[in-house]
């Protein structure tokens, strides 16, 4: 059985982070993915910007990062 990374080539936490005024929109606002939420925040905390999401590829849920 193949694993998530083989099958799609992202791991399961995606993040976007972009700035209010220059939105690039959909997968160029995407900046990395991580397979544990925990690694997913510490990237947004040391990436520090205007909006930081984080997206669970499994539920679809969605969680902004202050």
């Amino acid at each position: 059985m193949a694993t998530r990374e083989e099958e799609t080539g992202y791991r399961k936490f995606i993040v976007f982070i972009y700035e209010q005024y220059y939105p690039g929109g959909g997968l160029s606002d995407m900046k990395g993915d991580f397979a544990t939420f925990e690694e997913a925040k510490a990237f947004c905390e040391k990436n520090r910007s205007d909006y930081m999401e984080i997206l669970d590829r499994d539920s679809w849920e969605t969680w902004e990062v202050k």
